[in-house]
């Protein structure tokens, strides 16, 4: 006859799980009870949601809907890396034309500065560049049509501003979001992609480059690399994307813009 409490009994072996699942859900009620494990439970479960934005969950609900192969592999590429570079030799973007229409129109240049308020690292430094509203609606129009056949046939580009970098004053910029990712939820798969036309070969931005972007909290100097894009070239990046421009070795213009749907504000 076997003794009942012996372990290589297999109804015993039962009986003492059994009693061990009790007896940790007893140990969980008892400290979900007292109110200061919930406080801390709370907190780690925000943390948590923080880091684990589903950023990449509605990019991939834009891809599986996507109609044509060019949009399936841009917002692959933001769910992979966060950017994609359109190659001028495919836009067919005449720079130099574009140039030439900016110089003869009078733009209002303001002189702006980037301080650490919204940036994602520690600087006491306080940068100044200049910036103009640029309307053209013929290249408006343009940009719109490489907008669609690259993003989608429902965004479009809207505040456009030449931005001048100058050699005297290109320091190293702050990292930064353009949109906060914390509204992900908000946009869901309508979250907005900004762009640079480059009007200078080796126009640089530099990006965050480790890790997911679901669950960037902070950046620092190792977590990021450069970007290169060429004359004519367009960088297109989802707005939640860490990054900062690139100091300059010679007097630089870009025009920026952002991609939004028509029907967002």
């Amino acid at each position: 006859m076997k003794n009942k409490s012996d372990d290589s009994d297999p109804d015993y072996g039962e009986e003492y799980k059994t009693k061990q699942r009790i007896a940790k859900r007893i140990s969980q009620q008892k400290r979900r009870a007292n109110p200061d494990y919930r406080k801390k439970e709370n907190s780690q479960q925000l943390k948590r949601r923080i880091k684990q934005r589903p950023i990449t969950k509605y990019i991939n609900e834009n891809i599986s809907t996507a109609k044509t192969n060019s949009i399936i592999q841009t917002h692959s590429a933001f769910g992979h890396r966060g950017y994609k570079i359109l190659k001028n030799i495919d836009t067919r973007i005449d720079i130099e034309k574009l140039n030439e229409d900016i110089k003869k129109e009078r733009l209002n240049w303001k002189r702006n500065c980037q301080t650490t308020e919204d940036s994602l690292t520690l600087s006491t430094e306080i940068i100044d560049y200049e910036k103009a509203q640029y309307k053209n609606k013929f290249f408006e129009n343009e940009l719109n049509g490489i907008i669609k056949n690259n993003i989608g046939n429902d965004y479009q580009a809207f505040d456009m501003v030449i931005v001048k970098s100058l050699k005297k004053d290109c320091g190293k910029k702050h990292i930064h979001y353009d949109y906060d990712p914390r509204k992900v939820d908000e946009y869901k798969t309508d979250y907005p992609v900004c762009g640079i036309l480059a009007f200078h070969h080796n126009t640089k931005l530099q990006i965050y480059k480790n890790g997911s972007i679901n669950k960037i909290e902070s950046v620092s100097e190792s977590q990021i690399k450069d970007i290169t894009i060429e004359k004519g070239d367009i960088l297109l990046y989802i707005g939640y994307l860490p990054h900062r421009d690139s100091q300059c070795d010679e007097d630089n213009i870009s025009l920026h813009f952002v991609c939004k749907k028509v029907n967002q504000n």
